[in-house]
This record gives structure tokens, C-alpha cells and sequence, in this order.
């Protein structure tokens, strides 16, 4: 009987896991516009419509947990400007808010249905944390100003702009900073090791105003050496795009800012608070103005934020069973009480790289070998660079069907299916310490020979009539020339020649020459 029970708990878990639901909420003004709405799955596959809820301005249903859906509206006709047409809200907190600035046609909103925990947890008002869970955290002592940042190599840490910035908007000399990682309290000078900063970068285009593009890079002296202090990886743009900061993603926020507004308190520990990213119209509602470069995240109404002296600080996403940075702490209430606004680093990609070097997206190397393949070629060999450290190449061929692949080294073989014609793709992936780079592909076309399949036959006709001559052929990257007698013709790369208004000095022997990558023929 035991054993029974035992295979029907095992059996009973799982399920309850996988049946867990958010409950959604869509508001609709429905004499704002005539519109209609449908929630897609990341396939684009519908799974509700609102055809199924003809009335009623607030529809509620429940959808998977920890998954990424579309938001689908058709706008045929505006009917009030300026106004919300549909709020979306996820556990009762909305997280999206779509306005009729969309205008007409069909317009998609990507949303996860992160679930929502740790109700009393707040940077703010207190649940600490070990430096350890989230060892990229620092302390920065810039000048007068205090704040946080994150290790994103053994030499820089990345922080918001406004923290290398005095009252009168001039960059902070790289002499009057210092940071402390690996402590959970950085106020207390036997915890954690202190770096000096060389070089202080600040983003050209920060606008100390709107903190707009609100980042700057700390170079330190010397490498990071210390336990519990070690870099996270950042949010690429392909991540964004995959949906990682879709609004309803759940994030975490740590600091070491204040923990009570009034009277200031500062903590003994590091702090975490666990908030949804919203839309920024959505945050719109508090914030009139928010700098295109910021990602809104929070609760309208809540005691938990970040605050002074979060600034700089780290705002992660889980991914791939670890994690990744999405933003900076960049700006929000005085009360730390609604939404936020953090730096989206996914937009400065490239620009980050450009100032540190650093790789934040993992690509493989591009393969090298044949992208034309003739018939009658068995095999093709194909390579590509040594990445440093890499535990493993994985080759692939899509489709599967153009032939087999084997290698797992920096070479692959390819052997050709003889009955495959078409495009297809060399791709390759790498492993480096447990981390998998983005593909890489190479096209290859497996082309057609160069062969004949109809042309003209000999014409007879009158003057001043239009002679048209053609050939049609197969292969692949064909160029044509046309001759009459043994002269090359200014025909253009055309299977086709006209002559227009022919006369008997147009008569004679017309050919065409066509050359392929496959072979050539007359």
C-alpha cells in the first residue's frame, strides 16, 4: 500500500506544478475605439479571443504561469484620442497599457505571466540577503554620493551615469571613487575588499535631466580577486527580443540603500525586493515623462522599490537557470512607494562592448567551406575558428534531410543527400563553460546542373517584324550571352533576345552561351 501511495504522490506532484495559472485581467474602453483583441502564444497560435467575451468592459481568465504570450489588437477605427483603449493586469498589478497612439491595423504586445512572491519582501522596509546569491552586487563611495553597481568583468563595474556626476553635472575624477565587493554590509570595513577606480566612462549622450541613457563603465586598477565577487552576464538585445524584460517578467533588485524613508535607516545586510517589469506607458500613469532608454518596473501602489542609495544598482532576470542583467536603478520616487525606472542595457550592447571589449553575446564562429555544392559532390568538409576555452562544437544541417554531419571538433564533415536540391544551412553552436554561444550558419546551395530544357527552333519571317529567340534552362547563378556568327551581342544577362523591325542584315546563325556554377552549355 505504501508503494502505491508512494507512485501516486510522484506521480500527482509534477502535475500541480505545471497546472499552476496566472489569473489576467483585460479592462476594455469599448467606445474608445472599435477594435478587436486575441491572446497568441509564442507560436503566434491563438489561445483565446475576445470574440469568446462579447460583453463586459473587464474580462478575467486564466492563462499557464511563467510563460510568454502576445497581446493582439485589430484597431479598424478610433473613436477618442488620447485615452486607453485596453490595460492588461496580471494578479490584479497591471503591466501593460495601450493607448490610442497605436492608430489603426494590427498591432502586437509581448507580456510573460511571471508569478508573483514574496509579498512582504522590500528594499524598503527589509528582507536581507547573502552577498553571496548575488555576488556581482557592489558598493560605490563616489565623491560625496553613495550607490550600487555590478561586476560585469574582473576589471569593470557598471553603474548609472548620475552616480559619476557631482551637483553641477561634471564627471566625478576616477580619484575620489571606490568600490567594495563581497560584502553583505560595505559599511563595515572588515567586510568585503576595496578597489580603486582608474578610468570613469559616462555615457556621451547622458542627459543629467531626464537621465536619459542613464550608464557609465568604472575601470578598476586592478582585478577583482575576492570570494562572493564575480561578474553577471548581461541582457543582449536577441535576449530582449526573445521576450527576457517582456513586461510581467519577474525581476530582482538588490541594494544597499535606505530600508525606511522617514527618519533614513540604512541596513546592516544587503537587500532584495522582487518586482514585475511594466510597460512604459503602463508606468506612464505616475510618470508623464519617461527617457526612451528606460525599462518601468514595480508596483503602482507599494511599499517596495528601490531608494536612495540603490542608485547604480542591479535589476536581474532569470535565465537559462542563472541570471542576467536587465537594468540599472536609475529613478523613481522620493517615497519609494510606485514604479521605478531602470536602465535598459539591452540598448547599449554595442556600446558597452565598444568601451570594454567585453563579450555579451556568445557568438560561435562563422563555418567556412563549399556554398555551392554540384551534383555529383559526395562530401564537403567545413571549419571554423578556435574559440578559446570551448568544451564542445555542435554541428547541425537544416533542414536535416540535405545530408549527415559529423564533428565535434572545429572541423565537420558533410555528406550530401544526392537527392536534395535547395538552400540549406551549415550551422554551428559552442559550449564554453557550461554557456551555449548564439548559431552560426553558413548557406550552402546544393545547385542544379546547367542544363538545357527548350529553345527557339529556326524562324522564318518577314522584314519589320520582332524577332524574339529564348532558351530555357536549369541551374544555378546563370549568366547568358547571346551571339550571331561568332559575335558577341549586347543582349544583357537575358534568356531572351528581341530583335524589333528585324530586316534581312538580321539574318544568320544566333546562339547562346550559358555559363552556371554547375557546368556551362551552347
Amino acid at each position: 500500500m505504501k508503494r502505491i501511495l508512494l507512485i501516486l504522490l510522484i506521480s500527482v506532484i509534477p502535475l500541480t506544478i505545471l497546472s499552476q495559472k496566472v489569473t489576467v485581467r483585460v479592462i476594455i474602453a469599448r467606445n474608445a475605439s472599435v477594435s478587436e483583441w486575441m491572446i497568441l502564444d509564442e507560436k503566434y497560435l491563438p489561445v483565446l479571443t475576445g470574440n469568446e467575451y462579447p460583453s463586459g468592459d473587464t474580462i478575467v481568465f486564466s492563462l499557464e504561469a511563467n510563460t510568454r504570450y502576445f497581446f493582439e489588437i485589430s484597431v479598424s477605427e478610433i473613436t477618442l484620442t488620447d485615452t486607453c483603449l485596453y490595460s492588461l493586469c496580471l494578479n490584479n498589478e497591471a503591466v501593460l497599457r495601450i493607448t490610442s497612439e497605436i492608430g489603426h491595423g494590427d498591432h502586437f504586445f509581448s507580456f510573460f505571466t511571471g508569478t508573483k512572491e514574496e509579498k512582504d519582501a522590500k528594499i524598503t522596509g527589509g528582507t536581507a540577503v547573502d552577498i553571496s546569491d548575488f555576488p556581482w552586487q557592489v558598493y560605490l563611495e563616489s565623491e560625496d554620493f553613495t550607490c550600487g553597481g555590478s561586476i560585469i568583468s574582473d576589471n569593470w563595474i557598471i553603474t548609472a551615469a548620475h552616480c559619476a556626476k557631482d551637483d553641477n553635472n561634471v564627471t566625478i575624477p576616477a580619484s575620489e571613487m571606490l568600490v567594495v565587493v563581497g560584502a553583505n554590509n560595505p559599511r563595515n570595513p572588515f567586510q568585503g575588499d576595496e578597489y580603486y577606480v582608474s578610468e570613469v566612462i559616462v555615457h556621451e549622450d547622458f542627459d543629467s535631466n531626464t537621465l536619459n541613457n542613464d550608464i557609465a563603465l568604472l575601470k578598476l586598477e586592478v582585478p577583482i580577486d575576492y570570494p562572493n565577487a564575480e561578474p553577471i552576464k548581461l541582457v543582449s538585445a536577441k535576449d530582449a527580443s526573445a521576450g527576457v524584460t517582456d513586461p510581467g517578467v519577474m525581476t530582482w533588485v538588490t541594494g544597499y540603500g535606505i530600508t525606511i524613508v522617514d527618519p533614513p535607516t540604512y541596513p546592516s545586510t544587503l537587500q532584495m525586493i522582487r518586482i514585475p517589469i511594466v510597460s512604459n506607458s503602463q508606468a506612464s500613469i505616475v510618470w508623464p515623462r519617461i527617457a526612451p532608454t528606460d525599462m518601468m518596473a514595480g508596483y503602482r501602489n507599494s511599499t517596495r522599490d528601490a531608494c536612495t542609495g540603490d542608485s547604480g544598482g542591479p535589476l536581474v532576470v532569470a535565465f537559462s537557470g542563472g541570471y542576467k542583467l536587465a537594468g540599472l536603478v536609475s529613478w523613481g520616487s522620493s517615497d519609494c512607494d510606485t514604479y521605478g525606472a531602470y536602465t535598459r542595457l539591452s540598448l547599449f550592447e554595442s556600446w558597452i562592448t565598444s568601451k570594454t571589449g567585453i563579450e555579451i553575446t556568445f557568438n560561435a564562429p562563422v563555418p567556412a567551406g563549399d556554398s555551392i555544392i554540384c551534383p555529383g559532390t559526395a562530401s564537403s568538409q567545413y571549419h571554423a575558428a578556435t574559440v578559446t576555452g570551448a568544451d564542445a562544437y555542435i554541428w547541425s544541417l537544416e533542414p536535416d534531410d540535405a545530408g549527415t554531419i559529423n564533428g565535434n571538433s572545429e572541423t565537420a564533415i558533410v555528406s550530401w543527400n544526392p537527392g536534395f536540391s535547395g538552400r540549406t544551412a551549415v550551422r554551428l553552436q559552442v559550449s564554453r563553460n557550461n554557456e551555449l554561444s548564439e548559431i552560426s550558419e553558413l548557406t550552402v546551395n546544393l545547385a542544379k546542373q546547367t542544363r538545357l530544357l527548350t529553345e527557339s527552333e529556326d524562324t522564318v519571317l518577314c522584314a519589320e517584324q520582332t524577332v524574339t529567340l529564348q532558351v530555357v534552362t536549369e541551374g544555378y547563378n546563370l549568366n547568358y550571352k547571346w551571339y550571331k556568327s561568332n559575335d558577341l551581342l549586347p543582349s544583357g544577362n537575358s534568356n531572351k533576345l528581341q530583335i524589333p523591325d528585324a530586316l534581312a542584315d538580321d539574318s544568320g546563325n544566333y546562339f547562346c552561351e550559358v555559363e552556371g556554377s554547375c557546368g556551362n552549355i551552347t
